[in-house]
């Protein structure tokens, strides 16, 4: 299976590596006060097919963050689901401290 490899940067240093999907990243540290995106154990399928699988990672305020990964890896679908254009299947996405998984569409709009 392709594997996204997702890179921050802050305060112009250059990109390290946070977190590759399909992987979780350490537990213990999710939901730091400082970070604004909260992605927690997210996985989404089409069909058979498992775009995502279990992916977590956080984005504090300032960081710029870069997706990069094969064609069919999973890149479109995690900012689709952190966005909330895609619905995920398990697993939870906070955004400035609301869980966009219990918004239903009127919220969302």
């Amino acid at each position: 299976m392709p594997t996204v490899e997702i890179m921050a940067r802050s305060g112009g240093l250059a990109a390290t590596p946070r977190a590759r999907a399909p992987c979780a990243v350490n537990d213990s540290a999710f939901e730091r006060p400082s970070a604004v995106v909260h992605v927690d154990s997210v996985s989404r399928s089409f069909g058979p097919v498992l775009a995502l699988d279990r992916v977590s990672l956080e984005i504090e305020r300032g960081e710029i963050f870069g997706i990069i990964g094969r064609s069919g890896a999973g890149k479109s679908t995690l900012i689709r689901t952190i966005n909330a254009l895609e619905r995920i299947d398990t697993g939870r996405i906070v955004v400035e401290g609301r869980d966009l998984s219990l918004l239903d569409q009127a919220e969302l709009n």
